[in-house]
C-alpha cells in the first residue's frame, strides 16, 4: 500500500489525536497500566473501559477507537470538515 506524503501526514495526525485523547481522559479512569496496554492492543482507550461494558459485551462488537479516530476519518472525503467542525454553519 503505497501512501502519499499528505496521507502519512494525516495519519500521523490522528495517531497524535488518539494519543491525546488517551493522555486527557488519563485519570478519569482507576485501571492499572497493565489493564490499558490490554485495551490498547485491542485498539481501545482505556476510556472504553468505563464506556462500554467488556465484562459483559464482546469487545469485537464496538468500533475500536484506532479505527474511528485513524482508519475510518477520510470516509466523508473532503466534506469531512462539514461533519468534524460544529462551528463551520455559523457566520
Amino acid at each position: 500500500m503505497d501512501l502519499t506524503p499528505k496521507e502519512i501526514y494525516h495519519t500521523v495526525r490522528r495517531l497524535q489525536t488518539l494519543i491525546e485523547t488517551e493522555r486527557s481522559s488519563w485519570e478519569y479512569t482507576s485501571l492499572s497500566l497493565a489493564e490499558r496496554a490490554d485495551y490498547w492492543r485491542r485498539g481501545f482507550l482505556s476510556r472504553a473501559a468505563v464506556l462500554y461494558d467488556f465484562e459483559r459485551y464482546d469487545p469485537r462488537s464496538y468500533l475500536t477507537d484506532y479505527e474511528r479516530f485513524v482508519k475510518t476519518r477520510g470516509i466523508n472525503g473532503r466534506f469531512g470538515i462539514a461533519l468534524d467542525d460544529k462551528l463551520f454553519f455559523t457566520g
